[in-house]
């Protein structure tokens, strides 16, 4: 009995030491290590939604931008067919097929000078088609730029 009653003694002054300073500074650790865990994590999940997120506003804009393009593409395939065939042809020769004005003149049978002034007339051509289909973005892309061909029809 004595040896018992001098082992529950030792476990409460045990208890008690914990309780004054060593119980409480463990539990307040291990809630300050879960509160920084939690906080770690919310910062986490929120970065990666804010990723998802902006992933999504930029496959909309892609999908847009496509949608765009087809409808150009058709629009300038359209105004196309409304121009003479030997108009089509030298456009064709040139934006599709990337041939020199030089390689022009040999397919065609004709100097360099004349396939400039055809290519030129074929330009003002699909540009005033394109125009007059309401198509202004596509008729003003259709001047090159200085310094390249960049989009030059």
């Amino acid at each position: 009995v004595e040896e018992t009653a001098r082992l529950l003694t030792k476990e409460r002054e045990d208890v008690e030491k914990l309780e004054r300073g060593g119980l409480r500074a463990l539990l307040l650790s291990l809630t300050g290590d879960r509160e920084a865990r939690l906080s770690q994590e919310r910062r986490e999940e929120l970065a990666a939604r804010l990723q998802y997120d902006q992933a999504r506003r930029d496959a909309e804009d892609l999908e847009e931008r496509i949608r765009d393009l087809l409808q150009e593409r058709e629009e300038l395939r359209a105004a196309m067919a409304l121009l003479a065939p030997e108009q089509r042809l030298i456009l064709s020769l040139r934006v599709e097929n990337d041939l020199s004005y030089t390689d022009i003149a040999a397919v065609l049978g004709v100097r360099e000078g004349t396939v400039k002034s055809r290519l030129a007339r074929a330009r003002d051509q699909l540009r005033k088609k394109l125009s007059q289909s309401g198509n202004k973005a596509a008729a003003a892309s259709s001047n090159p730029q200085k310094g390249g061909r960049g989009h030059e029809l």
